[in-house]
């Protein structure tokens, strides 16, 4: 079967993956910790998230 991509054309470019500093994860990890039961864990861990993606 022949193939439908033209082979001298480039493929889109890879995204570059997002870095985090130590800083940010140990203070995730804090927040997490600090949470007063599973759910109220996870909705910290949720909005920790949502800011940093803003």
């Amino acid at each position: 079967m022949a193939s439908t991509t033209n082979p001298e054309q480039d493929p889109a470019p890879r995204p570059k993956r997002r870095t985090f500093s130590a800083e940010y994860k140990l203070r995730i990890v804090a927040e997490y910790d600090a949470a007063p039961n599973v759910m109220g864990k996870a909705n910290a861990l949720l909005e920790l998230l949502s800011e940093s993606a803003d």
